[in-house]
């Protein structure tokens, strides 16, 4: 993935189908290249954890996923403070691909969206 500041940096997230949107933490964020003035408030993250102050920015990050290298994502993700780990949501990163979770097999597969 790709913020503000053009470098690269390897992220392993977990696809989160109860997710309405991807969710960093504002840690990534300033890794990436974001300044604490780039992220906006936004509406209260709601989990299962609790709730959390969320921020926004303006520039999205740009994806791409291993094994699928002619792929870019877009992803405009919200970003709370202290989170431990990365989500994948709807909006933004299932919008790309079609999404199949086959349970009895513990596999997800990922196909482009037409």
């Amino acid at each position: 993935m790709s913020g503000p500041s053009g470098e690269t940096w390897p992220l392993q997230a977990l696809l989160d189908s109860g997710a309405d949107r991807s969710v960093f933490s504002t840690e990534l964020a300033a890794a990436l290249g974001y300044r604490a003035a780039d992220l906006k408030p936004r509406a209260v993250a709601v989990g299962l954890a609790g709730t959390a102050p969320a921020f926004a920015a303006e520039q999205p990050l740009r994806v791409r996923v291993h094994g699928l290298v002619q792929r870019e994502v877009v992803l405009d993700p919200i970003y709370v403070r202290g989170l431990d780990g990365a989500l994948l949501g709807r909006s933004d990163f299932f919008a790309c691909f079609v999404v199949t979770f086959a349970e009895a097999k513990q596999a997800v597969t990922l196909l482009p969206a037409v």
